[in-house]
């Protein structure tokens, strides 16, 4: 039977700000040291919520790794871009 992880991009320049303030910031249940080695992202970090009020859209089946042993099934969670703070400059 296979974990289902899911896989942030956080060092992808369109889900770097929204991983800041939600994975880092507000939820915080990332984890860093799950890291993903992907190419095409720049590398996911480990989301093992099955449901997150910030997702945007998954990629089921995204793609699969093994740790501690056990085959981890990896899908890719898009956050939803990250409201910006707007102060007027005085």
């Amino acid at each position: 039977m296979s974990v289902e992880v899911w896989g942030v991009a956080v060092m992808a320049p369109t889900q770097e700000a929204a991983a800041k303030a939600h994975c880092f910031g507000d939820c915080g249940k990332i984890s860093m040291a799950g890291a993903i080695n992907d190419d095409l992202t720049g590398g996911l970090f480990v989301c093992c919520q099955s449901t997150c009020p910030h997702e945007d859209r998954v990629f089921k089946d995204y793609g699969s790794t093994m740790s501690f042993g056990e085959h981890h099934t990896v899908h890719l969670r898009l956050l939803k871009e990250a409201p910006t703070n707007q102060r007027e400059s005085a």
